[in-house]
């Protein structure tokens, strides 16, 4: 989903208004009060009757906002909003069990899917399952993963590889395009106990394989968008840039037990160059933006310099409030030691 390119300049502070943090501080969890503020928060500002509403998709709906919703409400052990957010859903399934991606106050309004909003969904589902005890729930993840498996799921040279869509990223004579952040790390060992004979083993240790050598420009990051060509490069059809979807590799890696990988390390050491993280960088002409980061991003930077995470939701952009609450709950499941986040390990 290219739709961080709605994100406004006027909502980002210029990178000389604030100064980066010491690394030196330890991981700590985040007090319940703040997780819990923070989702309350989440809940009020971004969502009504189960509906997440984007403002910088004009107030319309997706699949993504919806699957991290019912996720929140799932790990926060809110039954009435994960099943008001779960009946909202429905209207997006299709009938290949995956989902159309954009809802407008029409209806659907690409019928198209996404991948990340498909896994968040199976995602939630399947923590719904277990701490709902709803097995209606674990039967629709199963169904998702199973849709998932078949449609988006593929061999390549490379490995077994993750489409982003079921439509528009492999033409033929081309080399297939990924979005690596779409590799929820931290939810596969789940979908693997949930559909053992999926590949979920190999689709991680292709993910993780990748990152090995798909990294560009002067700070050796990942850009959001990668063409699977030998060697692999930016996609050519999108902005090479380390942005608003690479940002989520660095919290996949720490929330999956990796967080000595050596995208987190070069990530940091991009970050302390910059008196504050810009909101993206270029890597072919390896320039920073000229504007900084949301709240959002520089949570999952408090959380990759093991520092607690003091940005707030702010309520004027549901995406960067989304990241915050995922750095959240990241942090809470690096300081138990638990890849997954649930509530029986809090």
């Amino acid at each position: 989903m290219n739709r961080r390119q709605f994100l406004r300049h006027s909502l980002t502070a210029p990178l000389a208004l604030r100064a980066s943090r010491s690394a030196a501080a330890a991981l700590r969890s985040p007090a319940p009060s703040t997780l819990t503020a923070s989702y309350h928060a989440f809940v009020s500002l971004h969502t009504r009757n189960g509906q997440v509403f984007d403002e910088h998709l004009h107030n319309r709906s997706h699949s993504e906002g919806q699957g991290l919703l019912m996720l929140f409400a799932a790990a926060m052990r809110d039954r009435n909003t994960f099943m008001a957010a779960r009946r909202f859903t429905t209207r997006l399934r299709r009938t290949d069990d995956l989902f159309s991606w954009l809802w407008s106050a029409q209806g659907i309004a690409d019928s198209n899917d996404a991948a990340d909003g498909d896994l968040y969904i199976a995602w939630a589902l399947t923590l719904g399952g277990t701490n709902f005890a709803d097995d209606s729930c674990t039967e629709e993840a199963r169904n998702t993963l199973r849709a998932v498996t078949r449609h988006l799921i593929r061999p390549d040279p490379h490995g077994t590889i993750l489409l982003p869509g079921r439509q528009g990223f492999t033409r033929p004579g081309h080399a297939p395009v990924v979005n690596l952040s779409y590799w929820l790390l931290p939810a596969l060992p789940l979908f693997s106990r949930l559909l053992p004979d999926a590949p979920w083993n190999h689709l991680a240790n292709t993910g993780l394989r990748l990152l090995d050598y798909s990294y560009f420009g002067d700070w050796r990051l990942p850009p959001d968008w990668l063409q699977l060509d030998d060697p692999v490069q930016p996609a050519a059809a999108f902005d090479a840039r380390f942005g608003y979807d690479a940002i989520r590799i660095p919290l996949w890696l720490i929330w999956s037990g990796h967080a000595d990988h050596p995208v987190v390390h070069r990530f940091l050491r991009y970050a302390d160059h910059y008196p504050v993280l810009p909101a993206y960088f270029d890597l072919r002409n390896n320039q920073a933006a000229p504007y900084s980061a949301g709240g959002g991003q520089l949570a999952i930077l408090q959380l990759a310099r093991a520092l607690p995470i003091t940005q707030v939701i702010e309520g004027r952009d549901y995406y960067q409030d989304s990241l915050t609450l995922l750095a959240l709950l990241a942090h809470t499941a690096s300081n138990t030691g638990t890849a997954v986040f649930s509530p029986h390990n809090p």
